[in-house]
């Protein structure tokens, strides 16, 4: 007789959403470091992207008049738009006004010291694979993809809230509903590139 299996038992797990805050508290601070690492850290635990992706990410990925974000698809080799929400945008364009050096990449995340490039995929692994164990979050694997499957677990559990309205306003406070313009907040070197 085999084992019994339970529904979702060889899910992947990721951190619950208050590990996912306490892991974004870690980056508070007007540190270079923490400034760069919030944006990455967001948009891992938001929009549940890959590190190849926020590897990737352009800077004429980010829609700042149409508040989109678009992301290539590796396989399908196509853009994904995404609404960028409030805290997203501002995170990033914190990074972009006071950190991100003035140089001709055209990715968005490069590295905090020169010779300023792209950061590699295990630089960016460790944005989170070294902060989560810290924090005491007991998982299986604390790298970004943790935060992938928290953000999938964040996103059914809305869903669920939607459709039983037994939602608290301080659940979905990450994703506020008001609309910002983030045009004259660009900085002007940016919309010359």
């Amino acid at each position: 007789m085999s084992p019994r299996l339970f529904a979702d038992e060889q899910l992947p797990k990721g951190p619950s959403w208050e590990g996912v805050q306490r892991l974004l508290a870690t980056t508070e601070g007007d540190t270079r470091k923490k400034i760069r690492d919030r944006a990455v850290i967001m948009l891992f635990a938001v929009y549940g992207l890959r590190v190849g992706k926020v590897r990737a990410l352009r800077l004429e990925d980010l829609d700042w008049e149409q508040e989109l974000m678009s992301v290539t698809r590796p396989k399908a080799r196509r853009k994904q738009t995404y609404p960028l929400s409030y805290t997203v945008g501002e995170s990033l364009l914190r990074y972009l006004k006071e950190v991100r050096p003035r140089v001709a990449y055209r990715e968005v995340f490069l590295t905090l010291r020169a010779p300023f490039h792209p950061p590699s995929s295990s630089s960016l692994y460790r944005v989170v694979g070294d902060r989560l164990p810290a924090l005491g979050v007991s998982l299986k694997h604390c790298g970004p993809h943790s935060l992938r499957h928290a953000c999938a677990a964040r996103w059914r559990m809305k869903s669920t809230c939607k459709l039983s309205k037994k939602c608290s306003d301080s659940s979905s406070a990450i994703y506020p509903n008001s609309p910002k313009t983030y045009t004259t907040s660009l900085p002007s070197y940016l919309l010359r590139l």
